[in-house]
């Protein structure tokens, strides 16, 4: 299956406090973007499946109520490539198995300065890689077990300071 996608935002904000040229009032973009996915079932009890999409991330409207008009060179549209890999297995009627990798390639990183604080950077590229196993078992009609396993790796591709490589606000990258 593949498709196309039109992301569009908008932003008009208003700020109660500041007085009008102290923060970012009005703020949008527009993207067409690509988006591909392929499921296979070679048999019955067994889907695998791969998916690719790109996709934007505007900076949040968090980001532009709380962002000084001295912030708005640091801050751009990020765009994200993600990429998918997985199978979903059914032992049984009632086992679900499904194993999924993942990699989102972000080219630019957000963060406040300093966290929480009133300005907002730029970082650079990151990239952020995880793994999910999950496992669901339908006892019953009206009961459901679930159990699941994930790991998340996120690092910066291009960190201003060359040992900076660590993504603020995520624990364990």
């Amino acid at each position: 299956v593949t498709g196309l996608r039109y992301s569009r935002f908008s932003y008009d904000i208003g700020d109660n406090l500041r007085q009008p040229g102290q923060y970012i009032a009005e703020y949008s973009a527009a993207k067409w973007q690509p988006k591909v996915g392929l499921v296979v079932a070679p048999i019955r009890q067994v889907e695998l499946y791969a998916n690719y999409v790109v996709g934007m991330r505007s900076p949040t409207p968090r980001t532009e109520v709380r962002n000084s008009v001295a912030s708005i060179d640091r801050v751009e549209v990020a765009e994200t490539e993600s990429y998918e890999v997985g199978a979903t297995l059914r032992p049984t009627p009632r086992i679900d198995v499904d194993a999924t990798w993942w990699r989102a390639d972000n080219s630019n990183e957000i963060r406040g300065i300093p966290p929480g604080g009133v300005q907002f950077e730029s970082l650079g590229a990151s990239q952020r890689e995880g793994a999910s196993v999950d496992v669901r078992w339908f006892l019953f009609s009206t009961t459901r077990v679930y159990a699941g396993v994930s790991w998340v790796k996120a690092r910066l591709l291009t960190p201003a300071t060359p040992a900076a490589i660590y993504l603020p606000d995520i624990p364990g990258s």
